[in-house]
């Protein structure tokens, strides 16, 4: 794996290249926006970018914009909010052993894989009716299309870094909404009313949730997808309102 590393300080670049070489990685180390554009190009391309507390709001922005599957790796130094706009799709420790290093490594890369093929596989994906939620595998929403927003007009605008357990309360008993919390983290599947929590209403929506690819025991995540049903049972309540009148 070709790991390309941003970070501007060259004494804890070394640190951490050797740290991603007991990993059995390649490191392709980096230090502006310039560098990363270049790198992404390169043959071979980089796998994953990793950033730090010393990586460049430019380089940051430019390592989103390339498309790859970005860590953050922590070192206990404060980290600047313009990297961690970023969205990184796992965050390390710099102190991780090479073997598990590695392991997180190949799941971040395999995570992105799987949320990017499941955004292709709704290729209407914007404009779709449904409500499409790509969600991590700790159930934390990576991502939504616009027609999230437009559900009932109480859904918080932007969910990502929310829990979906948090987002949706699923109708029913407790092996209900367990079996939802199951799904909310990738192993298992959902399918149900619930209610859509957010901006001060309640919005009955019915749900399927199912899982992205695993890594062995590890899980990349899922995918849910909602459909507002304000109109539908405003529609039943009306049919059953004229039985009554008649």
């Amino acid at each position: 794996m070709i790991v390309l590393l941003i970070e501007t300080d060259g004494r804890r670049a070394d640190v951490l290249t050797r740290a991603f070489q007991a990993a059995r990685c390649r490191v392709a180390p980096v230090t502006s926006a310039d560098d990363v554009r270049r790198a992404v190009v390169g043959v071979p391309p980089a796998d994953v970018v990793a950033l730090t507390a010393g990586t460049p709001g430019d380089a940051a922005r430019a390592a989103r914009e390339s498309g790859l599957p970005l860590v953050l790796v922590e070192d206990g130094r404060a980290v600047p909010s313009a990297v961690l706009r970023t969205e990184p799709v796992a965050v390390l420790s710099a102190a991780t052993p090479p073997e598990s290093l590695a392991a997180r490594l190949e799941i971040a890369v395999e995570r992105r894989a799987a949320a990017v093929e499941a955004v292709r596989s709704h290729v209407a994906l914007g404009a779709a009716a449904a409500a499409i939620l790509v969600v991590d595998g700790d159930g934390r929403v990576l991502r939504a299309n616009a027609a999230f927003a437009r559900i009932g007009g109480g859904a918080p605008r932007d969910p990502r870094g929310t829990n979906l357990v948090d987002l949706l309360l699923p109708a029913g008993d407790d092996a209900a909404r367990e079996r939802f919390a199951r799904a909310a983290q990738g192993r298992a599947e959902f399918t149900g009313d619930a209610t859509l929590l957010g901006g001060g209403t309640r919005v009955p929506v019915r749900v399927g949730v199912a899982p992205l690819a695993r890594s062995g025991e590890a899980v990349a995540g899922s995918v849910a997808v909602l459909l507002d049903l304000s109109d539908h049972l405003a529609l039943e309540e009306s049919l059953r309102e004229a039985n009554r009148m008649l």
